[in-house]
């Protein structure tokens, strides 16, 4: 081997030596990505930064490109004077230069298939509503149309009547008074009138110059047993009418529209059944009694004629559907009407307010509240979280302090003969005839509840006092209705306090 091989040798190994010791080549360190300005999403489950990152070096040890959460969903960008691609054209990614950024091209994106994310949302649990029941009023099937043979025959009956208390109206004046043969002319002219039956139109100047002329000599029982004939002629005229007519038989049981409201007259037959009636007019109706007592005639209301529970004065007021759903919907804070001061209070440490005695302030609930106050006497601020419901401002221990009520509510269906149903809190509650039901809350109770009129017309109440209401008929309806019938009582159970001062 020459010099000149033998320096080849030795420079090969040298370069060999110099390669095994030095390694490969680094690879070049790639800039971080900038990222873009118009976002795509993936395409239909394709890998994009997988693909990126397989044809650019060094990525794989840098985390994947996640979008922020807060940016939202963005549209491909579309050029005017470039339409995008049609859907079955194949799909050209951008490209890629290793070692440099990617280029984007939005008029490449695939519109048919970027789509936003779809978020499926958790399903409410829905409460179903609970059906009114059907009720019928108390008066329903009771009362029916008088036929003209029962018109006749009741008109014959109260003229016997009428002729008898004539006579025991007139057996009460005092032989020796003054005008004695006036009286019994007049009276003999007022018999005469009636055998030819009359109408009250033509008897009332008689018996008013009867009473007139001579009134001053009647004693008390006189001047009333001819008021009581009186009102027996003007029923016996609701008779005649119908006895005159054309002849009718007796129709079914009327609806309870149709038969009279408030006050009427009313004659008791003992010859009919008890708990049944018969319509003569809009101001007379026969009740029977089922034997018991006489005929004699009444004014009253016809429930009440017939034995059943009548309301005293109004009922309680009704509110409509959009009222109800509301007042599950609010926190209400009232000040008594006898509370004797004004109060300052502040909302959510920045609203302050000052309600009078009587007053009331509602919130809604789409919000947190709370309420700060001085105690007085130097007892401190006190601070509650309210939540839904009713709050009332007391004096408890000598000091202001923000109560939820109590509330106790009976419902008394003890006069009823029916079982009486209505819906609260979205369940059926069923008060059995002769027997009551009580609720106790912290919140007011709303109860619904078919008047008798059918369920598209049911009636709404908000019990929001402790209290008994009654079960009865409104007499201005002949409709059932509840009627308040005790005081409030007072008990309070107090606010639940966050911090107390």
């Amino acid at each position: 081997m020459n010099a000149t091989q033998t320096n080849r040798k030795w420079g090969w190994s040298v370069c060999i030596a110099l390669t095994l010791a030095a390694g490969e080549p680094a690879a070049a360190e790639l800039p971080p990505m900038v990222t873009p300005s118009v976002r795509q999403p993936s395409r239909g489950g394709f890998d994009w930064q997988g693909f990126v990152g397989g044809l650019t070096r060094g990525m794989a040890e840098r985390p994947p490109m996640r979008r922020p959460p807060s940016e939202t969903y963005q549209p491909p960008m579309v050029v005017p004077d470039r339409p995008m691609r049609r859907p079955e054209e194949p799909y050209r990614p951008p490209l890629v230069i290793p070692g440099r950024r990617p280029i984007y091209r939005p008029e490449y994106a695939e519109p048919s298939v970027a789509t936003p994310p779809t978020v499926t949302p958790t399903p409410n649990v829905i409460r179903s509503r609970v059906h009114i029941p059907p009720q019928e009023s108390p008066l329903a099937g009771r009362i029916s149309e008088v036929s003209t043979r029962e018109a006749q025959a009741y008109a014959g009956e109260l003229a016997d009547v009428i002729s008898a208390q004539l006579t025991v109206a007139l057996g009460s004046i005092p032989p020796d008074g003054a005008h004695v043969e006036a009286i019994q002319k007049q009276a003999a002219t007022l018999r005469e009138m009636l055998s030819a039956k009359a109408p009250w139109r033509e008897i009332e100047p008689v018996l008013k110059e009867l009473l007139r002329g001579n009134s001053t000599d009647y004693p008390p029982k006189v001047i009333d047993a001819f008021k009581r004939v009186a009102q027996l002629i003007v029923v016996r005229d609701a008779f005649l009418v119908i006895a005159q007519a054309r002849p009718r038989a007796r129709a079914g049981t009327l609806p309870i529209a149709a038969i009279p409201i408030g006050v009427v007259w009313i004659l008791f037959d003992p010859g009919l059944a008890a708990g049944t009636g018969l319509l003569v007019s809009d101001l007379v109706v026969v009740i029977g009694t089922g034997g018991q007592g006489e005929l004699y005639v009444g004014y009253e209301s016809v429930a009440a004629a017939l034995g059943l529970p009548v309301g005293h004065g109004s009922p309680l007021p009704n509110i409509d559907e959009a009222e109800a759903e509301s007042l599950k919907a609010e926190i209400v804070i009232s000040h008594l009407q006898d509370a004797g001061a004004n109060l300052n209070y502040v909302l959510n440490g920045r609203f302050p307010f000052v309600i009078k005695p009587g007053e009331k302030q509602k919130l809604p609930t789409d919000k947190s509240w709370t309420i700060e106050f001085d105690r007085g006497n130097n007892q401190g601020i006190a601070r509650y979280g309210l939540t839904s419901g009713m709050y009332e401002f007391r004096v408890i221990s000598e000091r202001w302090d923000l109560v939820r009520p109590k509330f106790d509510i009976t419902i008394d269906n003890r006069e009823g003969n029916h079982d009486f149903n209505y819906v609260a809190d979205n369940e059926v509650v069923t008060v059995k005839a002769g027997e009551t039901k009580v609720h106790e809350s912290s919140e007011p109770i709303i109860v619904k509840f078919d008047r008798g009129e059918g369920a598209e017309h049911a009636a709404a109440k908000n019990l929001n006092k402790s209290g008994t209401y009654k079960v009865a008929v409104d007499t201005q309806t002949n409709y059932l209705d509840l009627f308040d019938v005790s005081e409030e009582t007072d008990q309070e159970s107090p606010a639940s306090e966050r911090t107390g001062g």
